[in-house]
């Protein structure tokens, strides 16, 4: 009758307003990557700074351009699937999981590029900071990956990190080699040997 007419054309209808966010986020990508991030990457290509140079080419600023569409279904969900409320929820998780991961290569790319950037000088044979960034990074996926549980979980970081007590004896266990070479290139390092 009417009543499974009406249903079948506003799940016909918030199918086609789904399907126009998701375009709308591809184009939003294509855009900030051709347009704004190739302008940005030729003013970057011509000063005479190596630090934006290595931005450039460790592709942080292409990795940023991933948040883009994220952005975009974010802000337009909530009106596609009005009064859909589990269905908002999940689709905020999914595009917070994503954000995650992507924030988590913007900040690998930009420890790269220091990286980078800190090898072109003379202090850097003597002191390395290879293992110091290899640590950040460990402790930045560390923290995206409680997140990213706390989401699917449905529960706050900190409830995780407090069950994390009873775990901590077995993580020293299994990256005590990584533990013990990081304080070794700290000592190293400070020792200047």
């Amino acid at each position: 009758g009417r009543g499974a007419d009406a249903a079948q054309s506003a799940t016909l209808s918030q199918v086609v307003v789904l399907a126009a966010i998701l375009l709308l986020s591809l184009l939003g990508y294509l855009i900030t990557r051709r347009v704004i991030l190739a302008s940005a990457a030729a003013v970057i290509l011509r000063t005479r700074t190596d630090w934006d140079d290595a931005l450039i080419s460790h592709r942080v600023l292409h990795r940023v351009a991933l948040l883009v569409p994220a952005l975009i279904v974010h802000l337009m969900i909530p009106a596609a699937l009005a009064g859909q409320g589990a269905w908002i929820a999940l689709a905020k998780g999914l595009v917070a999981i994503y954000a995650i991961i992507v924030c988590g290569l913007v900040i690998g790319s930009v420890l790269n590029a220091c990286v980078a950037v800190y090898q072109s000088f003379a202090v850097s044979r003597e002191m390395p900071i290879r293992g110091f960034v290899q640590v950040i990074k460990i402790v930045i996926w560390f923290i995206a990956t409680i997140l990213i549980i706390s989401i699917l979980v449905n529960k706050t970081p900190y409830l995780l990190l407090s069950g994390l007590g009873a775990l901590t004896a077995v993580i020293l266990l299994i990256f005590r080699d990584s533990i013990l070479g990081f304080v070794a290139g700290i000592q190293l390092s400070a020792n200047k040997m």
